[in-house]
């Protein structure tokens, strides 16, 4: 973990990730689509979807969780529909990430062995040098999904 802020990266204030299924071709499910806005005050992004932000239903102050880390790892699915997965739903042992922190964006990779209790390694790609993801204090939301889905940067 570290306490200083991320200062490389493009600027990414607004996420859109919609998820297609299987296909690119597949009508999205908006119920299933998400936004992070970046909210600088309070260093993190909040999530909204179609019910709206995302709450912890057992804090009475009704605040937006704020999420320091966002994470969207690409991986394979192995399930028998559109967006119900296996127990093992990673079938792949490495693949893309996107990583979003302090209102920045960077490309990643996340890696992990097959061992039931292994460790997810997440990287980051740097001005061409790849190093371990520094978490940020916080809240982190990963999203895991597969290649066709999109992520929209604003």
């Amino acid at each position: 973990f570290t306490d200083e802020p991320r200062t490389e990266g493009d600027s990414a204030e607004y996420i859109e990730v919609v998820h297609h299924g299987s296909k690119a071709s597949n009508p999205s499910n908006q119920a299933s689509w998400s936004t992070f806005t970046y909210v600088p005050e309070k260093n993190g992004y909040i999530r909204t979807n179609s019910s709206g932000d995302y709450i912890d239903g057992n804090d009475p102050s009704g605040e937006p969780l704020i999420f320091t880390n966002v994470i969207v790892i690409r991986t394979g699915f192995k399930g028998s529909g559109e967006y119900v997965w296996e127990k093992n739903f990673m079938v792949n042992s490495s693949g893309a990430a996107e990583i979003f922190q302090n209102g920045k964006y960077v490309q990643g990779a996340w890696s992990r062995n097959k061992e039931p209790n292994c460790r997810l390694l997440l990287t980051e790609r740097v001005n061409k040098k790849v190093r371990e993801l520094q978490f940020q204090r916080g809240k982190s939301f990963i999203v895991i999904t597969n290649e066709v889905t999109e992520v929209i940067i604003k």
